[in-house]
């Protein structure tokens, strides 16, 4: 999987790393009888592999409306969202298996507060939570923390 794409920003390196997570090690094959044959033939050896059929999968991507939303929040706070696969390039025969790894994620520039008011804003969001000390969370007229891209 991590062979099929690359990043547009290396600041985003480390974030679509954590929202693929194990992802990025299963093997994209064109349709289910690719790896029913591999498997077949013993090619991972006695190695447990995850198989994604790319004519198979069925991608999990945010609604328009979560991602406008999310836009402008951002906006209105000085900084950017973007759906998460919308950072990486990838060819367009793979959308459904892009969409399914990193489409239930909107990713947000630099400002800290971002996520945060979002997150309290639009509670249907689904959550990943950045890891944020304590003595963060209770401020709340926080201005730029992070120089790294922070993943809601």
């Amino acid at each position: 999987m991590f062979q099929l794409f690359s990043i547009n920003d290396p600041a985003f390196i480390k974030p679509l790393e954590a929202i693929a997570g194990g992802k990025l090690f299963n093997i994209v094959v064109d349709n289910e009888n690719t790896s029913k044959l591999l498997l077949k033939r013993q090619c991972f050896g006695g190695a447990n592999v995850i198989f994604i059929p790319n004519n198979k999968i069925v991608p999990n991507p945010l609604s328009d409306d979560v991602i406008e939303r999310a836009k402008k929040i951002a906006d209105s706070l000085g900084g950017e969202a973007a759906p998460a696969y919308s950072l990486i390039k990838y060819d367009p025969e793979l959308q459904n298996t892009m969409e399914y790894v990193f489409g239930g994620t909107v990713s947000f520039s630099l400002n800290l507060v971002i996520p945060l008011r979002l997150s309290a804003a639009t509670p249907k969001l689904p959550r990943r939570s950045p890891s944020i000390p304590r003595s963060v969370r209770s401020v709340s007229t926080l201005k730029e923390i992070s120089s790294t891209p922070l993943v809601l």
